[in-house]
């Protein structure tokens, strides 16, 4: 049997975990976290994605004592300061045919932007803008 410490959006929890768990099995299962969705179970679907030490990763493929000592974000660690992310913002007008999928989708988008370092849109009074340009422009002369 091993103990398995993680963070979740700054909330530290430890469990023993007797044999090998997928990290999603650990936070639902485990940690009784029943908003880790459960979609395909196969790798395919993405909505257990969450970031582990900052990298996105569907969580089905992780094993437990992998994310021992990580820190662990899903898209309610997202928010600052009570502020919704921009990701979440926009996905607020979208319809919502498959919830449970939303919140490894979102995670799953913040993934990629950070990793292709493209910084979100934000909502103004105007619409949807960029925060910042996604490559400084440069000279051919």
């Amino acid at each position: 049997m091993a103990k398995v410490r993680i963070v979740i959006n700054g909330t530290k929890h430890a469990r023993d975990v007797e044999r090998p768990h997928a990290a999603r099995r650990f936070l639902r299962d485990g940690l009784g976290l029943a908003e880790y969705a459960v979609g395909c179970d196969t790798t395919q679907c993405g909505c257990c994605t969450v970031h582990i030490n900052g990298r996105a990763v569907k969580s089905c493929t992780v094993l437990a004592a992998q994310a021992n000592s990580a820190d662990v974000r899903d898209d309610r660690g997202m928010a600052k300061d009570g502020k919704l992310h921009p990701i979440q913002q926009r996905v607020l007008g979208m319809p919502r045919p498959a919830m449970r999928l939303l919140p490894g989708m979102i995670m799953a988008t913040a993934g990629l932007l950070k990793d292709n370092r493209i910084r979100p849109r934000t909502r103004s009074s105007t619409g949807w803008k960029a925060t910042s340009a996604a490559a400084p422009a440069t000279s051919t002369s």
